[in-house]
């Protein structure tokens, strides 16, 4: 059997890719009528819904339900069962060994990433489910997931050559994010912060009146914060970071904070430059064969739909 590491479970959903994702709808409506048959064995309305609900919860947010969607959403569960089917027909690995990863995922993982155990619990309970309902989901991921580790097993890695060759036709996407050159002044209020401001546009020295005035830790450097990355990537709150990305070297604005107010001056601005391949070559070769394992899986999960006649009733 091939084990499935808990801290590392990638649910159906990112497997899968966007046809699953849907929520929204009780886990109980319209239980009865047959959406699909995988072999012999029917899909409901119910399994689809139970489905949709514990995708939901995993996810954190309401997510797509929209009839336009179902046909795919029917399409992805009938796949999973499927393949669900041959891993426990072909010893990838058994329920009960699915059951207690599924355990350790659900307490280690999602539970904490929901706020708790408690937590997680309320969202089931919005959702319709159950707890065991929603182990039983979880341990069918992880029947899913050893399927999938099986079946792209042999997958080989990109040669550096390989690597370095996307690099070079994806060049636009490593590199560093552009940088300010930041300092600043921090006061209590609004009118401390204006004033400062008049004397510096006057032509008081900044790094005095940081030494003096400011009330932050960059004060003993004269209010220098260094360079600050600016975009997704930044640590700045989102308000310094808009004022920042406003300004051009050489110009100031006060800035409202939770501890008071900042004059900020934008020094001086670099671009973004080039990340050397031999600093991202791990991650290139890493997600060059995570795609050729995504598009093996699906080429063998498209190949053994055919061959367990999965027949759809969704238009």
């Amino acid at each position: 059997m091939q084990a499935t590491n808990p801290r590392r479970a990638v649910l159906w959903l990112a497997i899968a890719g966007p046809s699953l994702i849907a929520g929204g709808c009780g886990a109980g409506s319209q239980s009865s009528k047959t959406v699909a048959i995988v072999g012999h064995t029917p899909i409901t309305e119910g399994d689809l819904n139970q489905a949709r609900a514990a995708s939901q919860v995993v996810q954190g947010v309401r997510l797509d339900d929209a009839p336009a969607v179902t046909k795919s959403q029917v399409t992805a569960l009938a796949q999973q069962q499927a393949v669900i089917a041959w891993a426990l027909n072909h010893g990838v690995i058994t329920r009960s060994a699915a059951s207690h990863v599924a355990h350790q995922v659900i307490q280690k993982q999602i539970a904490p990433q929901a706020g708790g155990t408690a937590a997680l619990s309320r969202r089931l309970s919005q959702n319709g489910l159950t707890m065991s309902q929603f182990q039983a989901y979880v341990s069918q991921q992880m029947i899913l997931q050893a399927a999938f580790q099986r079946v792209t097993g042999k997958v080989s890695m990109p040669t550096t050559a390989d690597a370095y060759s996307y690099y070079l036709k994806n060049k636009a996407f490593y590199v560093s994010p552009p940088e300010d050159l930041v300092r600043d002044i921090r006061v209590k209020t609004h009118a401390e912060a204006t004033g400062i401001l008049a004397q510096l546009k006057h032509g008081a020295n900044f790094a005095a009146l940081a030494a003096r005035d400011s009330q932050d830790q960059y004060k003993r450097q004269g209010g220098s914060r260094g360079w600050v990355q600016l975009g997704a990537s930044s640590a700045l709150p989102k308000t310094w970071l808009n004022t920042v990305m406003s300004l051009k070297p050489g110009q100031m604005s006060i800035v409202k904070g939770p501890l008071g107010y900042s004059i900020i001056e934008v020094q001086a601005s670099r671009a973004g430059a080039a990340i050397p391949f031999s600093a991202v070559e791990p991650a290139i070769k890493a997600e060059m064969v995570q795609s050729a394992k995504e598009k093996a899986f699906d080429t063998w999960a498209a190949g053994l739909m055919n061959s367990e006649k999965v027949r759809l009733f969704v238009s």
